[in-house]
């Protein structure tokens, strides 16, 4: 899901820098400094609109906790006959891998 989202997200950049470059008239710069001056005044624009939300998010962001927090919690459990585990009182009816 990440990588299709981040491929709309790049695709729709990509879309709005080709419209400007035909917009200007030209693909070609003097300089690579006339080139970043560009993006940075498309990237300007693109953002302007969210400049606001972001502060607004920046106002209630609490710090990071001082150690990072585990992403999962790992488990040893027993398979049983039918293909069960049992986690946390719960049944689960599945393929798991063989304990090798």
């Amino acid at each position: 899901m990440r990588t299709a989202m981040s491929s709309s997200a790049t695709t729709g950049l990509r879309m709005r820098w080709i419209k400007r470059l035909m917009l200007r008239g030209s693909r070609d710069f003097a300089t690579r400094a006339a080139y970043e001056e560009f993006l940075t005044k498309l990237f300007s624009q693109l953002n302007s609109g969210r400049t606001e939300r972001f502060r607004q998010e920046v106002k209630v962001l609490k710090a990071l906790p001082p150690t990072r927090m585990d992403s999962c919690t790992k488990l040893v459990v027993r398979v049983g006959p039918s293909s069960t585990i049992r986690v946390k009182h719960q049944s689960i009816l599945g393929t798991q891998p063989s304990g090798g």
